[in-house]
């Protein structure tokens, strides 16, 4: 099937895929309320098989070929073509070895649910836990079920459902569905103790594992609330984040400032006054700065990113003059947490003298050693930060599905000489900024610039 074209090449396909989704769980949802013998709404099983609902839609070109009916692995994942026997087995060892490291808390955690009624979940609860009152269940990875609930009639009763379905994608995302969906579901479900659920309410940003993923779903359907909080720069400023298929499963998001949506609800900006009261620990009070510049690139390099990536560097390093060149820190995006992220930008074409960060320190550590963050793209939770730190940064506008509240201020934060539409424009900025103090604080008194604070950032000045 290497001749098929990925779904990702649709026109809109960003916009078209939300909708999709839902249609698709509508679809599916009296089919595994068949297979499981229950009555569940469609927008449980959207919450419970979001995963692979959205990995449906993504490769729906494959599935729609006779011979598109995968091998299904034991988890859900969203990606664009169909995973590799190899990646599947990996998948199934890494969740292994996290239920190792977590065994011990598992029974004790869900004991959590009878004695408390507001439970804070996912790999930020933690943080959470400081500004909203509640219980933090820690990470939930039960390893039992998925070696002694095995129930292997499930995946036999799917085939005989799946295959009197006319429509072969439909045929075909039923037999694609991962283990924990089918084989493991009964063992799964039957381990979550449901205690009151109509006096509980779930707070999270992220849910870090598939259990908690089912324990939400289910406890929603039986008359629990589900509160999530908004996660950076992504939400609000973009067309389709959050959309339909995100609020279908909520019911409220507390944002940073902004109300687009009816379960919206202006909140405070928790990890922003978190990312600001870092940065003042580790701001210089001299004034005196390890870098004039720290460049943040906003992507991982990949084949796709690195056109832009080397217009952006050789157009600014050609540019600026020698002096400021040794001052200038360049960031990559990282993806190693004890690795050397350095390397990943010798790929472009920065000059082997300009310093590369490895990104084996926090991001708010670093910038609060520059003078200016400029950034090589939003949205960005970077640029918020900044932004809510008081931090001069400029970056490039690469939002071309703005939200339309974001759209409102993309031409005050132009004129301010925030947003760029080009490198030239940002590079011109850069070499005009005699005192980068003095233009802040002229920024942080324009009107527009406040009001943005508020909306965005949840900054009241």
């Amino acid at each position: 099937m290497s001749n098929v074209e990925p779904a990702y090449k649709e026109e809109n396909f960003v916009f078209k895929r939300p909708p999709r989704i839902l249609e698709l769980a509508s679809t599916l949802t009296p089919l595994l309320n068949e297979l499981h013998d229950v009555s569940y709404s469609a927008s449980y099983w959207l919450a419970t098989l979001h995963r692979h609902l959205t990995a449906c839609i993504n490769r729906r070109p494959y599935l729609e070929q006779e011979n598109g009916n995968e091998k299904y692995g034991t988890f859900g994942y969203s990606k664009f073509h169909p995973l590799p026997e190899k990646v599947m087995r990996k998948q199934t060892l890494l969740y292994i070895l996290k239920a190792l490291r977590y065994r011990s808390n598992f029974k004790k955690n869900l004991k959590l649910l009878g004695r408390h009624d507001h439970i804070l979940l996912g790999d930020r609860a933690q943080k959470l836990a400081y500004y909203k009152e509640g219980v933090v269940m820690p990470a939930l990875y039960p390893v039992s079920v998925l070696f002694s609930g095995v129930n292997r009639k499930k995946r036999k009763k799917l085939e005989v459902i799946a295959n009197r379905h006319n429509s072969r994608y439909i045929r075909n995302c039923l037999l694609s569905t991962p283990k924990i969906y089918v084989e493991y579901y009964d063992a799964i479900i039957k381990s979550i103790p449901v205690i009151s659920p109509e006096s509980k309410t779930f707070h999270f940003e992220h849910l870090e594992s598939f259990y908690s993923e089912f324990l939400v779903a289910l406890y929603r359907e039986k008359g629990a609330k589900v509160v999530r909080y908004q996660t950076g720069g992504f939400m609000g400023e973009l067309q389709y984040s959050p959309n339909e298929v995100f609020y279908a499963q909520i019911d409220e998001l507390r944002t940073y400032g902004w109300k687009n949506h009816p379960k919206d609800f202006p909140d405070k900006p928790f990890r922003l006054i978190e990312y600001l009261e870092n940065w003042k620990k580790h701001r210089p009070a001299s004034g005196i700065f390890d870098y004039k510049i720290l460049i943040v690139m906003a992507m991982a390099v990949t084949e796709q990113s690195k056109d832009s990536y080397n217009h952006f560097f050789e157009h600014f390093f050609t540019s600026i003059p020698d002096d400021i060149k040794e001052k200038v820190l360049v960031r990559p995006l990282p993806k190693y947490r004890f690795m050397d992220n350095s390397k990943q930008a010798r790929v472009l074409n920065i000059p082997f003298d300009i310093q590369l960060d490895k990104g084996d320190k926090p991001m708010v550590q670093v910038a609060s050693q520059a003078e200016l963050i400029v950034l090589t793209g939003i949205p960005s939770t970077t640029f918020l930060e900044c932004l809510y730190a008081g931090q001069p940064v400029i970056t490039l506008n690469t939002n071309t599905a703005p939200s339309e509240l974001f759209s409102s201020y993309i031409p005050d934060l132009t004129r301010l000489g925030i947003l760029h539409n080009d490198v030239e424009s940002l590079i011109d900025k850069v070499l005009g900024l005699e005192d980068i103090n003095s233009w802040w604080k002229d920024v942080e008194s324009d009107k527009r610039f406040i009001a943005f604070l508020k909306h965005f950032c949840g900054k009241e000045v």
